[in-house]
């Protein structure tokens, strides 16, 4: 017992003499350049920046946008739960030290604020010193030094210089720059600033880090050049429904839509503003990017085709911003070739054709769905929630992204729509009758700050939805302040009783 209260007070004694510093007090140094908080425990918040050059642990960085300034974040065999996004705010508990002149914070525990908050632009430099240490940087107009510096894998330095001033680039072997050949000719390069100075004072040794192959502008690769097109000309078919693209190394920029629907891998929909879309596959590994949804990202790859859908096959991935908004769906009463990879939302109420398509037992399955007309084909695939959810019931709208699976030329059939979430498939049928049957109210409707949720029956979980049907919040409480909502018409999913009860909501 005596042990366990030691244990107990030692925790306490830990939290409380964690200081709570900025950036800019835990990088202050003294005139050796060492860290004048050197070994203390702190705690800190920032903006996360850059790229994880340890999978599996951490080493990136966070950012005082204010003060213009980073800390690195290091962490040798964990990621003490947190996967790296750029665009969180965190806040971080740790030890303050320095690894070769390069002030960190090893990192013991992790709290994430908030995500999507705007990642800084790269700071166009001449050169590397102290205050580009953990901060996003741009060296315009360089070239390789000595060419021969560049290896053909693993980690390595090179080189690189404008005519002025001589940059060293550390290229890391976990980016996907290890193992491609040199850039050549003349290119700007963005990357994390750093440094390896192995001994007092630290004033020497300052380095970048590229975080992808996307970071030289251009890459010039011998044999590889790649043509920038809009997401709107690299989907182009011919009358046959053929990728006019097909076999081409292409550069798109655009949105992410979607799930990942292949964990081992790569694939989801990218679109433009516009809500003109593209697949993207690569069927093992992420090439050093992290899916989410409504990330801007610049692709390079080449033009595929697989059973009809036009799709880019990507060798490098630049994410470029998170927390973008979706466009508008497309509102269609039939899927075609201006469906594939958009995000598209079916006209009409839909009812399954044959409920025992819908197996529910975790696999990838196609169902048949009608409006009392026509049939379309919806597939849901093992990654989603659905495929191992009950069928609906009744009557449903429905939000997904196109697709196409036609094995054989003219590529004019097979199209399909996939459901990104449970929450694309929204029950309709007889909600005035649930509504009455279970007393369901919300007030006051329309509302500006708090709304209350009553019904005569235990509410189980409310999603607010927007019109697109995307979740903004879900919870359990039944008193729900909204003040973070943008004026406008929302979906209350209401769940009791094991029924989806849909009601609208006006927010002021």
């Amino acid at each position: 017992m005596k042990r366990f209260i030691l244990f107990i007070a030692m925790l306490f004694s830990i939290n409380f003499y964690a200081q709570e510093v900025t950036i800019p007090e835990a990088r202050d140094i003294d005139v050796n350049g060492e860290m004048v908080l050197l070994d203390q425990e702190a705690i800190v918040e920032g903006i996360s920046i850059g790229y994880n050059f340890r999978p599996g642990a951490i080493t990136w960085a966070i950012y005082d946008t204010a003060a213009n300034i980073g800390l690195s974040v290091f962490n040798v065999s964990d990621t003490l739960g947190y996967s790296f996004k750029p665009g969180d705010h965190l806040r971080i508990h740790g030890v303050l030290s320095q690894f070769n002149g390069l002030s960190q914070i090893v990192a013991d525990s992790i709290e994430l604020i908030n995500e999507g908050n705007p990642v800084p632009e790269a700071e166009v430099i001449l050169d590397l010193d102290e205050n580009t240490e953990s901060k996003l940087v741009r060296y315009e107009n360089c070239e390789l030094v000595d060419p021969s510096e560049w290896q053909s894998s693993g980690s390595f330095n090179v080189n690189v210089s404008n005519g002025i001033t001589v940059v060293q680039l550390r290229i890391d072997s976990d980016t996907d720059i290890s193992g491609r050949g040199a850039p050549t000719g003349v290119f700007n390069v963005t990357g994390m600033g750093g440094q390896f100075d192995n001994e007092s004072p630290f004033f020497d040794g300052y380095q970048m880090f590229p975080r992808s192959s996307a970071d030289f502008d251009p890459y010039n690769e011998e044999g590889v050049q790649y043509t920038p097109l809009s997401i709107d000309e690299a989907n182009n078919t011919d009358a046959e429904g053929v990728a006019i693209y097909d076999g081409q190394s292409v550069e798109l920029t655009g949105i992410t839509l979607g799930i990942n629907f292949r964990p081992t891998g790569l694939q989801f929909a990218l679109v433009d503003e516009d809500n003109n879309g593209i697949g993207l596959f690569n069927l093992e590994g992420d090439l050093g990017y992290n899916f989410a949804q409504g990330d801007n990202i610049t692709v390079q790859g080449v033009i595929s085709q697989f059973n009809g859908l036009t799709q880019i096959n990507p060798e490098f991935i630049e994410f470029n911003s998170s927390g973008n908004d979706l466009p508008a769906s497309l509102e269609v009463d039939e899927l075609g070739e201006n469906t594939e990879s958009s995000f598209v939302r079916l006209n009409g109420s839909y009812t399954l054709v044959d409920p025992a398509q819908w197996l529910g037992d975790g696999s990838s399955y196609n169902v048949q769905i009608t409006d009392g007309n026509d049939m379309i084909t919806m597939r849901i695939d093992n990654d989603t929630e659905m495929s191992s959810m009950m069928a609906p019931t009744m009557p449903f709208t429905l939000h997904g992204i196109g697709g196409q699976f036609d094995t054989e030329a003219p590529f004019l059939d097979g199209y399909q729509i996939l459901p990104r979430t449970s929450d694309d498939i929204n029950e309709t049928l007889n909600a005035e009758e649930l509504i009455s049957e279970y007393a369901l109210n919300v007030f006051p409707n329309p509302a500006r700050d708090i709304i209350t949720v009553t019904a005569s029956d235990q509410i189980e979980q409310i999603h607010i939805l927007d019109i697109t049907g995307k979740t903004i919040l879900k919870t359990e409480e039944q008193v729900i302040n909204i003040s973070m909502l943008q004026s406008g018409n929302y979906i209350l999913r209401i769940r009791v009783d094991d029924q989806n009860i849909h009601y609208p909501l006006s927010k002021k």
